[in-house]
C-alpha cells in the first residue's frame, strides 16, 4: 500500500509539472506573438520611408535576443526567468528548464523592444543590435533576478510585480529615455525661431495608423496572456491568479480608454487614433503589476489615472524637446 502510495503521488507530481509546462509553453508562444504586434505598432508610426528599416529592427529584436538570452541572460536571471531550476543555465542545455527558456525569453525580448520604440528613425542598425544585446543579456536578467529570484535584493524586501510593470516595462521604458537623450531628435523636430527664440514641435505624420492600430490589438490579446501566465503554474491556486489577473487586464483598459479618449476630446476638439492607442497600452502597462492583487474597482482606478499620466508625461517630454515617435517613456516608464 506504501508502494502505491508513493507511485500515485510520484504520478501526480509529473502530471502538475507537465501541465505546468505546458501552460508555460503556449503562454510563451502568445507572448512572443505580440512582437507582430509591435512590429505593426511601430512601422505604422513612422513615415513610410522608414518602414521596412523599423520591420527589419524587429525581426532583429527576436533573434538576436534570441541569441543573447540563451548565451547569458537565462543563467543571469536565474530563478527570476519564470521560476527556472538550477544556477547553471548559461548556454543552457535545458535540465528540464526548456518551457522556462521560451516563456522568460518572451518577456526579455519585450523589454528591449520596448526600448527600440523611442529611437525610431535616427539610430543606425548596429548601435540599435549593440544596445538591445545589452538590455536583453544584462540589464533585464539583472532585474528580473533581483525582482523575481527567490534571493533577490528586492524580493526579500518584499518588493511585489506580479507580470512585470516595473521589472519589464519601467526598465525598458528607463532605457528608452536614456537612448532618447543620447542619440537626441530627429532632424526637423523641433524648430526654434530666431525672431523670439520659441520652440516649435514639429509633427512627423505616421504613414499607417491603421497599422498601428492593427498592432495595438495584438498587443491587447498577447497581455491577457502576458499577465496570467504570469501565475507561472496550472494548479488551482495559480489559475485563481490568472483569472483574477485577466479580468483586471480588461477593465484598466476600459477605463483607461474611455477616459483618455473623452480627455483628448475635451482638450483638443478632435478623436485622436494614436492616442485613443496609448490610452489602451498605458493603462495595460500600469495593470500588469498588480493585476493579481488588487480588487476590480482598484483596476478600473488604475485605468483612470494611467490616461492622465500617459498624456502629462508625453507633454513633459515634449517640452524637454525629448523626441519619443511611439511616446513609450510616457507609456511604459510612466505606467511602470
Amino acid at each position: 500500500l506504501a508502494e502505491a502510495a508513493d507511485a500515485a503521488r510520484a504520478t501526480a507530481e509529473a502530471d502538475e509539472q507537465a501541465h505546468d509546462a505546458w501552460h508555460l509553453l503556449i503562454s510563451g508562444f502568445m507572448v512572443l506573438f505580440m512582437q507582430a504586434g509591435f512590429a505593426m505598432f511601430e512601422v505604422g508610426a513612422v513615415r513610410a520611408k522608414n518602414a521596412k528599416s523599423v520591420m527589419f529592427k524587429n525581426l532583429a529584436d527576436f533573434y538576436f535576443a534570441a541569441v543573447i538570452w540563451w548565451l547569458v541572460g537565462f543563467g543571469l536571471a536565474g530563478d527570476g526567468a519564470s521560476g527556472a531550476d538550477g544556477g547553471d543555465n548559461y548556454a543552457s542545455s535545458w535540465n528540464g528548464n526548456g518551457a522556462a527558456f521560451v516563456h522568460s525569453l518572451a518577456f526579455a525580448i519585450t523589454s528591449g523592444t520596448i526600448m527600440s520604440g523611442a529611437v525610431l528613425e535616427r539610430m543606425t542598425f548596429g548601435s540599435y543590435v549593440t544596445l538591445n544585446l545589452t538590455m536583453v543579456g544584462l540589464v533585464y536578467p539583472l532585474v528580473a533576478s533581483w525582482a523575481w529570484g527567490g534571493d533577490g535584493f528586492l524580493a526579500e524586501r518584499g518588493f511585489l510585480d506580479f507580470a512585470g510593470s516595473g521589472v519589464v516595462h519601467l526598465t525598458g521604458g528607463s532605457a528608452a529615455l536614456a537612448a532618447s537623450i543620447c542619440v537626441g531628435p530627429r532632424l526637423g523636430r523641433f524648430q526654434e525661431h530666431v525672431a523670439d527664440g520659441k520652440v516649435e514641435l514639429i509633427e512627423f505624420n505616421a504613414h499607417s495608423p491603421v497599422l498601428s492600430t492593427l498592432g495595438a490589438l495584438i498587443l491587447v490579446f498577447g497581455w491577457f496572456s502576458f499577465n496570467a501566465s504570469s501565475a507561472l503554474g496550472a494548479d488551482p491556486e495559480s489559475a485563481r491568479a490568472a483569472g483574477v489577473a485577466s479580468a483586471n487586464t480588461l477593465l484598466a483598459p476600459a477605463f483607461g480608454f474611455v477616459t483618455g479618449v473623452v480627455m483628448h476630446r475635451h482638450l483638443y476638439k478632435v478623436h485622436d487614433l494614436p492616442w485613443a492607442n496609448n490610452y489602451i497600452l498605458g493603462a495595460l502597462v500600469a495593470i500588469t503589476g498588480p493585476c493579481a492583487y488588487v480588487q476590480s474597482w482598484a483596476a478600473c482606478v488604475i485605468g483612470v489615472i494611467s490616461a492622465f499620466l500617459t498624456l502629462g508625461v508625453s507633454n513633459f517630454m515634449v517640452g524637454l524637446q525629448i523626441d519619443d515617435p511611439l511616446d513609450t517613456i510616457a507609456v511604459h516608464a510612466a505606467n511602470g
